[in-house]
């Protein structure tokens, strides 16, 4: 008996160290990534708003950039729940060709604080101010600053832009009254005295479109660029009802607010650039082949970004548009982030050979019983066409719910048909006490990883759209309030991986990707009709659609985490107590 516990506990102590040294790994590649190889320093900063609004920040200064060779600055903001780490391939690539830049994010997200209720200045507003207005960052050439969002983001820069041009055009008004010091003529002073409220340059709107028109242009005196993805997915809601900026009435607006009227245009040349970048007229549209949530992970949109910010600020380094490393601190990101996910069984099964969490598991009793072939593939099919038919039909939230009250009484059914107690579902109140203690440990060690990495190395775990940031306060209060829904959910779920089948645990696991599996199906009408007219299929609810690029992922990974947590506990629910705290945090 000890020696079998003693192989237990050496195996298990081996996987975590590999799983560790992934970790490492990852941490150190992406960060190599991310630093140019040392090139760029990154560095975290608060920058205080309004009423003790704070929003956070990070630095991307290159080497090069010093206060006897002052480099131009691009400010960054991501869109509706994304923080400023999504944003990398816009912050890296900047950087990597001499631009300091810094990326924000917005209030209500990532670190940043709550904004005060009485107003609606965006995060990115104190950033400006904070960089024009200070000389702290003393390597920046306050002449060349340009701002870019996307999405709700892009929405934002696009306001900044005419609310710091209109002090620009309201000084400029009030140097042509006769009493000021030049009369009705404009001095060299007063026009600089006027630039110089409008630090912005240039500013590249990304994935945003909606109800732009000549007005919300009039008072924009900087370059502007537009980067929309051809299939976007809320395309619907514009004019033409579709991505194509080639004829749409908003990107015709916006080349010609910075033409004079005899040069207005009907018709866009997508790449084209129209004006004078000297003169800050310069426009410029771009219609990349993407979907809405890939437009910063596709090369050629991020390509587009770069290029206007090259020909209206100038590069330091000159550097093809196409020469991109992003995506390599992406993939030791998600190496990072698999290793650290993968962690939580070996860690665990490392923990029970402890001998107060050894009284968490028991073995598993034989199935005595299992439902027939018709009910178990009923209960299948059900369970998939509910799924697929309420996730279109309610909030996510309400969905959760739904689907666990379903999955607990399919669940309850087939249990019938062997022992409860052979699935694990019934602990003891030491047993209970003990599973709860384990998961906490288990979590604590998982984020203390966490914290050290990003301390270490400024970088956290994530791939592409996936991601557990280092915990907050913030974070853990808004976690709070997701586990009570994914808790009535995820204990469904496990229940369904460990229900006896006529195929022990291999169909239990169909059971748990049965609603994935039909989730996928939405995805796929969504997106065949989105490509082949132009219009999402269903247009309502096209955001809860998208969402599911980052939800079927973690709905398709849970069923194998809890297969392998009740293998290794005996028990059903430390798989659901472990992912509620992963999942939550992740949200």
């Amino acid at each position: 008996m000890h020696s079998a516990t003693a192989m237990r506990r050496s195996r298990s102590a081996v996987h975590v160290l590999i799983c560790l040294l992934l970790i490492v790994v990852g941490a150190v590649g992406s960060s190599l990534v991310q630093t140019g190889g040392g090139h760029i320093s990154v560095q975290g900063l608060m920058i205080p708003g309004k009423d003790g609004a704070v929003a956070s920040a990070d630095l991307f200064r290159p080497d090069t950039a010093t206060a006897e060779r002052k480099a131009p600055l691009i400010i960054v903001t991501p869109g509706f729940q994304r923080t400023k780490e999504t944003q990398i391939s816009y912050s890296l690539e900047l950087a990597r060709r001499g631009y300091v830049t810094l990326v924000v994010d917005p209030y209500n997200q990532g670190e940043s604080t709550s904004q005060p209720p009485h107003s609606d200045d965006p995060s990115i507003q104190p950033a400006i101010d904070y960089v024009s207005r200070t000389d702290t960052l003393n390597y920046v050439d306050k002449t060349k600053i340009g701002i870019t969002g996307h999405s709700a983001g892009g929405s934002q820069v696009r306001r900044m832009a005419a609310e710091y041009g209109a002090k620009e055009v309201k000084a400029l008004k009030k140097a042509k009254s006769p009493d000021s010091p030049g009369g009705t003529t404009i001095t060299k002073e007063e026009r600089e005295k006027a630039e110089k409220l409008n630090p912005i340059r240039s500013v590249f709107i990304s994935g945003w479109l909606q109800k732009l028109n000549a007005k919300k242009f009039k008072n924009v005196r900087s370059n502007v660029g537009i980067g929309y993805a051809l299939y976007d997915e809320g395309g619907y809601r514009n004019k033409n009802h579709n991505g194509d900026l080639r004829n749409a009435p908003e990107a015709i607006a916006v080349i010609n607010s910075g033409l004079p009227k005899s040069q207005h245009v009907n018709h866009v040349v997508i790449g084209k650039g129209y004006g004078s970048a000297a003169d800050r007229t310069y426009r410029v549209a771009y219609n990349d082949h993407t979907i809405h949530p890939f437009q910063p992970l596709t090369p050629s949109a991020i390509g587009s970004m770069i290029q206007f910010f090259d020909d209206t600020i100038g590069a330091p380094h000159q550097m093809s548009t196409t020469n991109q490393t992003w995506w390599l601190k992406e993939l030791f990101n998600g190496l990072s982030l698999i290793a650290a996910l993968v962690m939580l069984v070996p860690l665990t099964k490392l923990l029970l050979t402890i001998p107060w969490f050894s009284g968490a598991r028991s073995e598993l009793s034989p199935t005595t019983s299992a439902p027939s072939t018709a009910v178990f593939w009923g209960a299948l099919v059900l369970q998939a066409a509910v799924a697929a038919v309420t996730y279109v039909s309610m909030p996510i939230a309400l969905w959760l719910v739904v689907n666990g009250v379903l999955g607990l009484v399919i669940a309850w059914i087939l249990l019938r048909h062997g022992q409860a107690g052979a699935s694990g579902v019934r602990m003891s109140w030491p047993q209970t006490v003990r599973t709860i203690a384990l998961a906490l440990v288990a979590m604590t060690v998982f984020h203390v990883i966490l914290g050290i990495v990003h301390g270490f190395f400024h970088v956290d775990y994530r791939l592409f759209i996936l991601a557990i940031r280092p915990l907050t306060s913030h974070g853990f209060l808004t976690a709070l309030t997701v586990v009570p829904v994914l808790f009535l959910f995820l204990p469904a779920n496990s229940l369904l991986v460990a229900a006896p089948s006529d195929s022990c645990r291999r169909s239990g696991i169909l059971l748990g990707l049965a609603a994935p599996v039909s989730l996928t199906v939405i995805l796929v009408i969504q997106y065949t009709t989105l490509f082949s007219t132009g219009t999402v299929f269903w247009r309502t609810k096209w955001m809860q659609v998208m969402t599911l690029w980052s939800l079927l992922p973690a709905l398709i990974v849970i069923p194998l985490f809890h297969r392998a947590l009740h293998r290794a506990t005996g028990r059903v629910w430390l798989g659901p107590i472990l992912m509620a705290a992963v999942l939550a945090l992740m949200v």
